[in-house]
C-alpha cells in the first residue's frame, strides 16, 4: 500500500480533476444522463489521489506542512477541490466547478513552478509559523469562494437583467443564497486574515 501511495504523482489527480471540468463544461453542449455521475466519479477520485499525496509528503517530508510554497499551493487546491465537490454534490444542477476547477488547476500549476525548500525558521518558530500560515491559507480560501461567489452572482444578475433565460446545464444559485455567501465569505477572510496578522507578528 505504501509502495502503491508513493506512486501517485501531481499529474494523477491534476488529470482527474481535467476531466471533471470537462465534464461540467460539456453540460453547455449536450445532455447526458450518466455525465454527473462520471463528473463526480473523476473528481472524488482525484480528490482521493490529492489526500494521499499530501498525506504521504506530511508523513515522509522532514519539513512541517505548509512550510514550502509548494505545499501551501497544493493544499489551497485541496481546499477548494474538496468545496466544490461538496457543492457539486450538494447542488448537482448548478456548475460550481465550471468556475471552481480552473482555479484548482492553476494552484496545481502554480506548485508545479513554486520552490519545494522549506521556508526558513528557527525550530521555535515553527509552531507559530504553521499557525500563521494555517490563518494565512483559510483567508485566501475564504477570498477565492468569495470572489468565485461575486462572479457568479454578476453572472445572475447580468441574465436577469436582460431577461434572458438560463442556458442549458447552465443554472445559477438566486441572487440572494450568492450574496449571501460572498457576505459570510468575507467575514471570514476578515476574521482569519486579522488572526494570521496577529499570529505573524508574535512570529
Amino acid at each position: 500500500m505504501a509502495d502503491f501511495i508513493s506512486r501517485i504523482s501531481v499529474v494523477c489527480f491534476a488529470a482527474s480533476y481535467a476531466v471533471a471540468l470537462a465534464c461540467e463544461g460539456s453540460r453547455l453542449l449536450f445532455r447526458s444522463g450518466i455525465r454527473g455521475a462520471v463528473m463526480v466519479g473523476f473528481a472524488a477520485a482525484g480528490m482521493i489521489a490529492h489526500t494521499l499525496f499530501l498525506g504521504w509528503r506530511a508523513a515522509n517530508e522532514p519539513a512541517v506542512p505548509l512550510s514550502s510554497a509548494y505545499d501551501w499551493y497544493l493544499l489551497a487546491a485541496w481546499l477548494l477541490a474538496f468545496g466544490s465537490l461538496w457543492l457539486t454534490v450538494a447542488n448537482p444542477r448548478t456548475p460550481t466547478g465550471l468556475f471552481m476547477l480552473p482555479l484548482v488547476l492553476g494552484l496545481i500549476g502554480a506548485a508545479e513552478m513554486s520552490s519545494r525548500a522549506p521556508f526558513p525558521q528557527s525550530p521555535a518558530t515553527q509552531v507559530w509559523g504553521a499557525i500563521h500560515g494555517s490563518f494565512n491559507l483559510a483567508a485566501s480560501v475564504a477570498v477565492a469562494f468569495g470572489a468565485i461567489a461575486g462572479m457568479m452572482w454578476l453572472i445572475q444578475a447580468g441574465r436577469l437583467a436582460r431577461k434572458q433565460a438560463p442556458a442549458q446545464g447552465f443554472r445559477m444559485p438566486s441572487l440572494e443564497k450568492l450574496a449571501r455567501f460572498t457576505g459570510r465569505s468575507a467575514t471570514i477572510a476578515a476574521w482569519t486574515a486579522a488572526a494570521g496578522f496577529a499570529s505573524g507578528i508574535v512570529l
